[in-house]
């Protein structure tokens, strides 16, 4: 059998792909690719809305520059969303291209695991990486949208070893390789730019890939290398670029996302536990991956239970027997286990991270990780076990399970519903799958609502209301369930008790908007229009980037019939959305009501050019008349200008059209000219007679009769 320093010394010397490296490249695509089919049909599921859909950056140049911008997006991950805006411009929100991106990504990722491997001579090379691409554990990192910060930030972070490794390998070439012409004309230092570059571009993806210099030293010590510093001094750059950006974004975690407060005020200890409990936790689901949970329980910590320190204990003899191998020389075990621990220490609970609020694992948090406790248990059994025969015999029966487990893991992603289920399924008191499932109900109880379904909004509202007091027995102080257990009471007809959980909401997170801006919606719904517009005014200078909530509290103000205010509210709103012609319409029409003519007629113009439909400029058009011929405004009042464009209208109709004509008809007789007002409007009735509108009919007949008597009375008058 060969020796552990045999085959360390071996890994000193880069392995070479074999000839049929092609067809194993694309038996791992393929095989990648027919496990992942069911995510090509999944749709968007938690956090895709802010990330994707909902992502107003992903639509135009300017997103894409802000995309680069820290504190722009929910987090500074910017080639993500660099590449969610280039998706965005070539199929805007089909689901499809960007779940099939998110499965390639992961083919490609097993492939270039597969390549360094073989460089490195790790025993079992292509087993790791086939298991690598079909374990269900990485199922939540590429079945999940919003998870192509794993595998894009993975395919960078393996790019940038394989081309450091290049770089080590031609910068300490032995002598007798340069006389002997090995890599002539190759300059080290072109490799090492390619290596910090793609780095870079792996810390912008996600900066867990922080880890890559750290695990560049393991490689050096599997292979054997002097760990000198002429050897160390190039990873300096990497050890600060990683340093600096893995803190921006544990600032950003705790300032922008919400990872701080009580919630995560645990001792050093405490972390401890958490941490250690996590690093066996993870493995434990390598081997044995049933369940797989969207969001696993997250357990209490006690530091003053014995039981609680077992797990501390169980990595403290880990940790020494590896030791204890790599000082007799079997270094395997150290550097695979070292990498496993390492690249996953930043999920472990000594950074605060927001998903430790509702539990302290995840499958996504060792995406990259796994490499190196699949190397472990796959590496240390090829060299123990090195019968090709064996190992294809434990392929014919292992692979085919993973795949199994891996397409069935990835029919729960089919949408947002479909993940919440199967999580209260396996997980029935966790508070957070119990609130976002029934946000989805209550999603689909609107819906229901707008299809006219009463009872099947009630049934769904009523559902959601369970999951929802579940979730407040375990988290009675959530915002987010006191929000959504307000919309069920709506639903269900009690606004007191709405608007009664909105205000607890508010009460934990005052400064809220939305909090603010529902429960104005709730006043409003209630009659209560004052208390609304007080809501809507707090949530709209709350968030002063936001224009949905002047809108609205225009809209409120409107109702109330306090139009000085509503204009000046539409002011604000049209200078963060000047494009929403709907509403410079509205206050177009407010400036009328409040005397600012002259705005309404610029306001007019403008709408009248930008309207994109015929039906919508005429509209506008009728408006511009009306002002022009009773403005009050002399500056405004145009007779000339209201006839010309009344004229225009009805020639555009042929003449024949009763609308236009009576408009003519108005035009004259606010002018004064009643002989050509009476002309145009029996002109009008008898075409409205001879298309037979009788209710238009009627209308004109009344309106020519006032016109009549209000020439009779100015003949009468003295």
């Amino acid at each position: 059998m060969t020796s552990a320093r045999t085959t360390t010394d071996l890994a000193r010397r880069p392995g070479s792909l074999p000839a049929w490296a092609p067809w194993a490249m694309a038996g791992i695509v393929l095989i990648t690719i027919l496990a992942y089919l069911p995510a090509l049909d999944a749709g968007w599921i938690w956090d895709d809305n802010d990330y994707v859909t909902e992502n107003e950056l992903l639509r135009d140049f300017d997103g894409l520059l802000r995309i680069w911008i820290p504190y722009q997006t929910p987090q500074y991950y910017p080639m993500v969303f660099t590449t969610f805006w280039v998706e965005y411009q070539l199929w805007e929100l089909n689901p499809r291209g960007y779940h099939a991106v998110n499965v390639l990504l992961h083919g490609g990722n097993a492939i270039l695991l597969w390549i360094i491997l073989v460089r490195l001579r790790v025993p079992g090379a292509l087993a790791i990486a086939l298991v690598f691409a079909l374990h269900p554990i990485m199922v939540e990192s590429v079945a999940w949208v919003s998870e192509r910060k794993n595998v894009l930030s993975l395919f960078f972070y393996l790019s940038a070893a394989l081309a450091y490794l290049h770089f080590d390998r031609l910068r300490f070439r032995p002598p007798e390789s340069i006389a002997s012409g090995g890599h002539q004309g190759q300059t080290p230092w072109g490799w090492y730019g390619a290596a910090l570059g793609l780095f870079l571009l792996a810390l912008f993806s996600k900066t867990v890939t922080c880890s890559l210099p750290a695990a560049l030293i393991l490689v050096m010590i599997w292979q054997r290398h002097p760990i000198t510093w002429r050897r160390l001094l190039p990873l300096a750059p990497f050890f600060i670029v990683g340093f600096l950006l893995a803190m921006n974004t544990a600032a950003i975690e705790r300032e922008w996302v919400g990872a701080e407060g009580e919630d995560f005020a645990y001792s050093f200890i405490e972390r401890t536990l958490i941490a250690t409990r996590a690093l066996l936790f993870y493995p434990g689901k390598m081997l044995w991956p049933e369940p797989l949970m969207f969001i696993y329980p997250r357990w209490e910590i006690d530091a003053s239970s014995p039981l609680q320190y077992l797990p501390l204990v169980i990595c403290i003899v880990i940790g020494l027997a590896c030791l204890e191998a790599l000082r007799r020389g079997c270094r395997g075990p150290f550097v695979a286990l070292s990498f496993y621990a390492g690249t996953v220490f930043p999920a472990l609970g000594y950074f605060n991270v927001y998903p430790h609020l509702f539990s302290f694992v995840a499958d996504h948090f060792v995406y990259h990780a796994s490499i190196g406790f699949i190397a472990f248990v796959i590496g240390g059994l090829a060299f123990l076990i090195p019968q090709p025969r064996v190992w294809i015999a434990l392929g014919v029966i292992v692979l085919p399970i993973l795949f199994a487990l891996s397409w069935r893991q990835t029919l729960i992603y089919e949408n947002a519903e479909t993940v919440w289920r199967d999580t209260v399924e396996k997980n029935p008191d966790g508070w957070m799958p119990r609130n976002n499932l029934a946000q989805q109900i209550l999603r689909r109880a609107e819906a229901a609502r707008a299809a006219g379904q009463e009872d099947r909004m009630h049934v769904l509202a009523i559902e959601a209301k369970g999951h929802l007091e579940v979730a407040r027995d375990q988290r009675p102080q959530d915002p987010s369930s006191l929000r959504s257990m307000a919309e069920v009471h709506r639903i269900l007809g009690d606004l007191d008790a709405a608007i009664e959980s909105m205000d607890r909401a508010i009460e934990i997170l005052p400064d809220w908007p939305p909090f603010h801006w529902e429960r104005g919606r709730l006043f409003e719904f209630k009659g209560d229009l004052e208390r609304a517009i007080e809501s809507y005014r707090i949530a709209s200078e709350g968030a002063r980037t936001v224009p949905e909530y002047r809108r609205e509290l225009a809209r409120a103000l409107l109702n109330a019939e306090r139009f000085e205010e509503a204009a000046r509210e539409l002011r604000r709103y049209a200078q963060m959305n000047p494009g929403d012609l709907g509403m410079l319409l509205t206050l177009a029409n407010v400036s009328v009501e409040i005397g600012d003519e002259a705005t309404a007629e610029r306001l007019y113009r403008y709408i009248h050019d930008a309207a994109p439909s015929d039906q919508e400029r005429l509209a506008v058009l009728v408006r511009l008349i009306r002002l022009y011929s009773q403005a009050r405004d002399p500056e405004v009042r145009d007779h000339a200008s209201a006839r010309s464009l009344a004229e225009h209208m009805v020639q555009q109709f042929g003449g024949r059209d009763p609308s236009s004509l009576l408009i003519l008809a108005s035009v004259h007789a606010e002018a004064g000219n009643l002989d050509a007002a009476i002309a145009t409007a029996e002109r009008a009735a008898e075409a409205a007679r001879s298309l037979g509108r009788t209710q238009e009919l009627q209308q004109i007949e009344a309106q020519l009769e006032e016109f009549r008597a209000i020439q009779e009375a100015s003949r009468t008058e003295p």
